[in-house]
Protein backbone atom coordinates (compact mmCIF):
# COMPACT_ATOMS: atom_id res chain seq x y z
CA UNK A 1 0.00 0.00 0.00
CA UNK A 2 1.58 3.21 -0.96
CA UNK A 3 -0.18 6.43 0.16
CA UNK A 4 0.74 10.16 -1.54
CA UNK A 5 1.44 12.39 1.24
CA UNK A 6 0.71 16.34 0.13
CA UNK A 7 2.77 18.92 1.94
CA UNK A 8 -0.09 20.88 3.55
CA UNK A 9 -3.71 21.41 1.89
CA UNK A 10 -6.37 22.62 4.40
CA UNK A 11 -10.20 21.98 2.73
CA UNK A 12 -13.66 22.32 4.13
CA UNK A 13 -16.16 19.97 2.27
CA UNK A 14 -19.09 17.91 2.39
CA UNK A 15 -17.75 14.35 3.94
CA UNK A 16 -20.21 12.56 2.13
CA UNK A 17 -19.13 13.37 -1.08
CA UNK A 18 -15.12 13.12 -0.02
CA UNK A 19 -13.87 10.52 -1.62
CA UNK A 20 -13.75 8.67 -4.84
CA UNK A 21 -11.81 5.48 -6.34
CA UNK A 22 -10.65 4.52 -9.74
CA UNK A 23 -9.54 1.51 -11.34
CA UNK A 24 -7.75 2.07 -14.33
CA UNK A 25 -4.45 4.59 -15.20
CA UNK A 26 -7.43 6.12 -18.03
CA UNK A 27 -9.87 7.16 -14.78
CA UNK A 28 -7.10 8.65 -13.27
CA UNK A 29 -5.40 10.45 -16.16
CA UNK A 30 -8.04 11.37 -18.26
CA UNK A 31 -8.30 15.32 -18.91
CA UNK A 32 -12.00 14.93 -18.40
CA UNK A 33 -11.49 14.48 -14.37
CA UNK A 34 -15.22 16.01 -13.09
CA UNK A 35 -15.00 12.90 -10.54
CA UNK A 36 -11.97 13.78 -9.05
CA UNK A 37 -12.52 17.67 -8.34
CA UNK A 38 -13.01 18.41 -4.74
CA UNK A 39 -12.33 15.11 -2.94
CA UNK A 40 -10.15 15.04 -0.06
CA UNK A 41 -9.24 10.86 -0.46
CA UNK A 42 -8.48 9.24 -4.04
CA UNK A 43 -8.24 5.28 -3.74
CA UNK A 44 -6.30 4.05 -6.95
CA UNK A 45 -7.12 0.15 -6.84
CA UNK A 46 -4.48 -2.21 -9.00
CA UNK A 47 -4.50 0.82 -11.53
CA UNK A 48 -1.12 -0.05 -13.38
CA UNK A 49 0.82 1.95 -11.86
CA UNK A 50 3.97 -0.06 -12.33
CA UNK A 51 7.31 0.45 -11.23
CA UNK A 52 8.70 0.43 -14.77
CA UNK A 53 6.14 2.98 -15.87
CA UNK A 54 7.81 6.53 -15.19
CA UNK A 55 5.49 8.79 -17.24
CA UNK A 56 2.59 7.70 -15.34
CA UNK A 57 4.06 8.03 -11.44
CA UNK A 58 5.59 11.41 -12.62
CA UNK A 59 2.26 12.51 -13.42
CA UNK A 60 0.65 11.49 -9.91
CA UNK A 61 3.52 13.18 -8.45
CA UNK A 62 2.65 16.22 -10.07
CA UNK A 63 -1.05 15.39 -9.03
CA UNK A 64 0.27 14.73 -5.19
CA UNK A 65 1.76 18.38 -4.94
CA UNK A 66 -0.05 20.47 -7.17
CA UNK A 67 -1.60 23.55 -5.65
CA UNK A 68 -3.94 24.23 -8.35
CA UNK A 69 -5.46 21.85 -10.45
CA UNK A 70 -7.77 21.96 -14.01
CA UNK A 71 -11.05 21.26 -13.59
CA UNK A 72 -12.23 19.61 -17.21
CA UNK A 73 -16.17 18.70 -17.43
CA UNK A 74 -17.48 17.67 -20.83
CA UNK A 75 -19.08 20.48 -23.05
CA UNK A 76 -17.92 22.99 -20.42
CA UNK A 77 -15.07 25.76 -20.06
CA UNK A 78 -11.90 24.39 -18.31
CA UNK A 79 -11.17 26.10 -15.06
CA UNK A 80 -8.45 26.38 -12.15
CA UNK A 81 -9.55 25.15 -8.52
CA UNK A 82 -7.38 24.30 -5.62
CA UNK A 83 -6.21 20.62 -4.74
CA UNK A 84 -7.41 19.08 -1.58
CA UNK A 85 -6.47 15.08 -2.71
CA UNK A 86 -4.62 12.62 -0.97
CA UNK A 87 -3.97 9.50 -2.56
CA UNK A 88 -3.67 6.07 -1.28
CA UNK A 89 -2.65 2.86 -4.45
CA UNK A 90 -3.60 -0.33 -2.91
CA UNK A 91 -2.09 -3.09 -4.56
CA UNK A 92 -0.95 -6.73 -4.95
CA UNK A 93 2.32 -5.65 -6.60
CA UNK A 94 5.14 -6.03 -4.79
CA UNK A 95 7.00 -2.71 -6.53
CA UNK A 96 4.06 -1.01 -7.18
CA UNK A 97 6.21 2.76 -7.94
CA UNK A 98 9.62 3.32 -8.41
CA UNK A 99 10.63 5.74 -5.62
CA UNK A 100 13.51 7.93 -5.56
CA UNK A 101 15.90 8.68 -3.49
CA UNK A 102 15.12 11.77 -0.90
CA UNK A 103 11.50 10.80 -1.93
CA UNK A 104 9.19 13.36 -0.02
CA UNK A 105 6.04 12.02 -1.21
CA UNK A 106 5.00 8.43 -0.87
CA UNK A 107 4.57 6.56 2.74
CA UNK A 108 4.54 2.78 1.87
CA UNK A 109 2.88 0.02 4.17
CA UNK A 110 2.70 -3.80 4.01
CA UNK A 111 -0.45 -4.75 5.64
CA UNK A 112 -1.01 -7.51 7.32
CA UNK A 113 -1.95 -10.98 5.79
CA UNK A 114 -3.48 -12.41 9.36
CA UNK A 115 -7.33 -11.96 7.65
CA UNK A 116 -6.93 -13.16 4.09
CA UNK A 117 -9.49 -15.20 3.04
CA UNK A 118 -12.18 -13.80 5.79
CA UNK A 119 -14.78 -12.50 4.17
CA UNK A 120 -17.04 -12.21 6.95
CA UNK A 121 -14.38 -9.48 8.81
CA UNK A 122 -14.40 -7.51 5.23
CA UNK A 123 -18.41 -7.50 4.85
CA UNK A 124 -18.71 -6.09 8.51
CA UNK A 125 -15.66 -3.45 7.74
CA UNK A 126 -17.31 -2.15 4.64
CA UNK A 127 -21.15 -1.89 6.09
CA UNK A 128 -19.27 -0.03 8.66
CA UNK A 129 -17.32 2.42 6.14
CA UNK A 130 -20.72 3.25 4.21
CA UNK A 131 -23.02 3.87 7.20
CA UNK A 132 -24.10 7.04 8.01
CA UNK A 133 -21.78 9.46 9.72
CA UNK A 134 -18.36 7.29 9.80
CA UNK A 135 -16.79 9.55 7.39
CA UNK A 136 -17.33 12.34 9.51
CA UNK A 137 -16.40 9.89 12.27
CA UNK A 138 -12.97 8.67 10.94
CA UNK A 139 -12.31 12.69 10.06
CA UNK A 140 -12.94 13.95 13.47
CA UNK A 141 -10.61 10.79 14.65
CA UNK A 142 -7.86 11.96 12.03
CA UNK A 143 -8.31 15.60 13.42
CA UNK A 144 -7.70 14.34 16.91
CA UNK A 145 -5.17 12.00 16.37
CA UNK A 146 -1.44 14.19 17.04
CA UNK A 147 -3.04 15.18 20.42
CA UNK A 148 -4.37 12.15 21.67
CA UNK A 149 -1.46 10.11 20.58
CA UNK A 150 1.15 12.96 21.52
CA UNK A 151 2.75 11.83 18.05
CA UNK A 152 3.12 14.67 16.03
CA UNK A 153 4.28 14.00 12.47
CA UNK A 154 6.14 16.58 9.85
CA UNK A 155 4.22 16.33 6.16
CA UNK A 156 7.33 17.60 4.77
CA UNK A 157 9.26 14.39 6.32
CA UNK A 158 7.79 11.16 5.82
CA UNK A 159 8.57 8.28 7.69
CA UNK A 160 10.89 5.66 6.56
CA UNK A 161 9.20 2.17 6.62
CA UNK A 162 10.99 -1.13 5.87
CA UNK A 163 8.74 -1.58 2.56
CA UNK A 164 9.68 1.88 1.19
CA UNK A 165 12.90 1.14 1.86
CA UNK A 166 12.34 -2.30 -0.13
CA UNK A 167 10.77 -0.18 -2.74
CA UNK A 168 13.71 2.20 -3.01
CA UNK A 169 16.47 -0.26 -3.40
CA UNK A 170 14.74 -1.85 -6.12
CA UNK A 171 14.90 1.00 -7.78
CA UNK A 172 18.20 1.76 -7.18
CA UNK A 173 20.49 1.79 -10.73
CA UNK A 174 22.45 -1.45 -11.44
CA UNK A 175 25.58 0.14 -10.71
CA UNK A 176 24.53 1.64 -7.74
CA UNK A 177 23.09 -2.09 -6.95
CA UNK A 178 26.89 -3.57 -7.51
CA UNK A 179 28.32 -1.13 -5.10
CA UNK A 180 26.20 -2.01 -2.59
CA UNK A 181 26.52 -5.72 -2.95
CA UNK A 182 30.54 -5.19 -2.74
CA UNK A 183 30.16 -3.21 0.12
CA UNK A 184 28.29 -5.75 2.41
CA UNK A 185 30.38 -8.52 0.90
CA UNK A 186 27.52 -10.15 -1.83
CA UNK A 187 29.75 -9.56 -4.64
CA UNK A 188 33.99 -10.49 -4.52
CA UNK A 189 36.49 -8.31 -6.60
CA UNK A 190 38.64 -9.26 -8.62
CA UNK A 191 42.25 -8.93 -7.20
CA UNK A 192 45.50 -7.88 -9.10
CA UNK A 193 46.99 -11.34 -7.88
CA UNK A 194 43.60 -13.09 -9.99
CA UNK A 195 41.68 -13.98 -6.86
CA UNK A 196 37.96 -13.08 -5.59
CA UNK A 197 37.87 -11.40 -2.29
CA UNK A 198 36.14 -8.77 -0.79
CA UNK A 199 37.10 -4.86 -1.17
CA UNK A 200 39.98 -4.12 0.52
CA UNK A 201 40.53 -0.62 2.19
CA UNK A 202 43.91 0.41 0.14
CA UNK A 203 43.60 -2.08 -2.52
CA UNK A 204 44.40 -0.85 -5.87
CA UNK A 205 41.99 -2.23 -8.76
CA UNK A 206 42.95 -2.69 -12.60
CA UNK A 207 39.89 -1.01 -14.55
CA UNK A 208 39.98 -4.79 -16.78
CA UNK A 209 39.54 -6.36 -12.95
CA UNK A 210 36.75 -3.81 -12.07
CA UNK A 211 35.00 -4.21 -15.49
CA UNK A 212 35.51 -8.48 -14.55
CA UNK A 213 33.86 -8.20 -11.60
CA UNK A 214 31.06 -6.28 -12.53
CA UNK A 215 30.02 -8.44 -15.52
CA UNK A 216 30.41 -11.44 -13.47
CA UNK A 217 28.42 -10.03 -11.12
CA UNK A 218 26.21 -8.68 -13.69
CA UNK A 219 25.29 -12.09 -15.17
CA UNK A 220 24.55 -13.66 -11.51
CA UNK A 221 22.24 -11.15 -10.69
CA UNK A 222 19.44 -11.60 -14.02
CA UNK A 223 20.42 -7.43 -14.43
CA UNK A 224 17.71 -7.79 -17.52
CA UNK A 225 14.84 -7.03 -15.19
CA UNK A 226 13.19 -4.81 -14.07
CA UNK A 227 13.77 -1.92 -16.24
CA UNK A 228 15.83 -4.24 -18.88
CA UNK A 229 19.05 -1.96 -18.73
CA UNK A 230 21.69 -2.25 -21.21
CA UNK A 231 25.03 -3.10 -19.89
CA UNK A 232 27.58 -0.29 -19.55
CA UNK A 233 30.73 -0.69 -21.97
CA UNK A 234 33.93 -0.49 -19.89
CA UNK A 235 34.84 2.93 -19.92
CA UNK A 236 31.33 3.87 -19.35
CA UNK A 237 31.26 1.77 -16.24
CA UNK A 238 34.10 3.39 -14.87
CA UNK A 239 33.35 6.57 -14.94
CA UNK A 240 29.49 5.75 -13.08
CA UNK A 241 31.78 3.55 -10.50
CA UNK A 242 34.16 6.29 -9.52
CA UNK A 243 30.87 8.83 -9.92
CA UNK A 244 29.09 6.86 -7.48
CA UNK A 245 31.70 5.51 -4.97
CA UNK A 246 33.28 9.44 -4.88
CA UNK A 247 37.26 7.30 -5.63
CA UNK A 248 39.33 8.79 -7.94
CA UNK A 249 40.86 7.31 -11.10
CA UNK A 250 44.26 5.89 -10.31
CA UNK A 251 47.28 4.70 -12.23
CA UNK A 252 50.27 1.81 -11.01
CA UNK A 253 52.77 1.81 -13.72
CA UNK A 254 50.97 0.93 -16.51
CA UNK A 255 48.00 -0.18 -15.73
CA UNK A 256 45.25 2.37 -14.71
CA UNK A 257 42.31 1.42 -12.28
CA UNK A 258 41.04 2.95 -8.60
CA UNK A 259 42.24 2.41 -5.09
CA UNK A 260 39.82 1.60 -2.78
CA UNK A 261 40.80 4.11 -0.30
CA UNK A 262 37.73 3.53 1.89
CA UNK A 263 34.92 1.60 2.90
CA UNK A 264 33.66 4.24 4.98
CA UNK A 265 33.95 6.77 2.76
CA UNK A 266 32.38 4.76 0.27
CA UNK A 267 29.17 4.67 2.56
CA UNK A 268 29.33 8.53 3.36
CA UNK A 269 28.99 9.08 -0.03
CA UNK A 270 26.31 6.31 -0.60
CA UNK A 271 24.20 7.69 2.69
CA UNK A 272 24.90 11.26 1.43
CA UNK A 273 23.19 10.78 -1.48
CA UNK A 274 20.48 8.59 -0.56
CA UNK A 275 20.84 5.65 -2.16
CA UNK A 276 21.91 3.22 1.24
CA UNK A 277 20.12 2.76 4.05
CA UNK A 278 22.32 0.15 6.23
Amino acid sequence: MVVGCPASKDAVVDLHFAGAAVHSCHALFTNFNNLHVGKLFIVIDESGLWDGNNQLVAQLKAKITEPIVVWEKKGVDAINTRNFANYILTTNEAHPVKVDPNDRRFFVLRPSDHRLGNTACFRALAAQMSAEGSAAHFYKYLESYEGDTRIIGDKNHLPMTQAKRELLEHALAPETKFVVDLLENEQKMLTVAGNWEPVEDGAFYPSKALYATYCAWWDSNGMSSPYKPSKKSKDEFQKQFLKITGLESDKRGDTRGATWTSTEGVVKKLRKDGVYYK
